[in-house]
């Protein structure tokens, strides 16, 4: 079992699946039900990393049990059944750590030369 110093440890959770990621990115803004995190991935152009339902609460039970989201408190007042999902500081603080991580990836020598070479 992991310290909780190592759980608090940004670089420790890292990577992240894609499913992860894109689930966390979806909560950046507001929190969500399971539906509407499904909605967001979609909206944002990520059909191709869609995610099933089934899957999402499976990934969805590891986040909370990693610390990343938690289910807020307050009842959806159109539907008592609906769980809503918010980040948790440390979610945010793992959402902030992967796109930075990404965004070094597409930056590195490597990437720019394949981009050079697309674009030829």
């Amino acid at each position: 079992m992991p310290s909780s110093t190592s759980r608090t440890d940004v670089s420790f959770h890292l990577p992240l699946h894609p499913s992860d990621y894109l689930i966390l990115l979806s909560l950046v803004r507001e929190d969500l039900h399971g539906y509407g995190i499904l909605k967001a991935i979609s909206m944002d152009g990520a059909r191709e990393a869609s995610i099933d339902p089934g899957n999402l609460y499976r990934r969805l039970h590891k986040m909370l049990n990693a610390a990343w989201v938690e289910r807020n408190q307050t009842k959806d007042s159109k539907d008592d059944r609906r769980r809503s999902y918010r980040l948790t500081e440390l979610g945010r603080r793992v959402a902030h750590a992967e796109t930075a991580r990404l965004r070094r990836l597409v930056e590195s020598q490597a990437a720019r030369s394949l981009s050079a070479e697309m674009m030829s």
